[in-house]
């Protein structure tokens, strides 16, 4: 009783981040998991590297996140910050 349970939006939204932040390789057992978009932090800040990071993470999602419906990925490239700018989208639904 001593941890706490994230239910409901609070543990999808929670679950998308951790998708998106895991690297390829890092867990056990499941070797196709997450994104390998710290790899593109480091090449230009433009709109084809924007795109490439859009994609893994749409794909990372919809395959690994059955709870996410209506996914909507944008990714735009700040070159003036060297950033880029991620925003996602989605609907969610309970399986509880």
């Amino acid at each position: 009783n001593d941890l706490g349970v994230i239910k409901n939006e609070n543990a999808i939204k929670k679950s998308v981040r951790n998708l998106v932040q895991t690297i390829p390789g890092e867990r056990f057992f499941n070797s196709i998991l997450g994104t390998d978009i710290r790899s593109s932090l480091f090449d230009f800040v433009d709109f084809g590297t924007a795109s490439v990071i859009e994609k893994q993470i749409q794909t990372t999602i919809e395959n690994f996140e059955p709870r996410v419906e209506n996914l909507n990925v944008e990714v735009f490239p700040r070159p003036d910050r060297n950033e880029f700018e991620v925003n996602i989208y989605f609907k969610h639904f309970n399986t509880y």
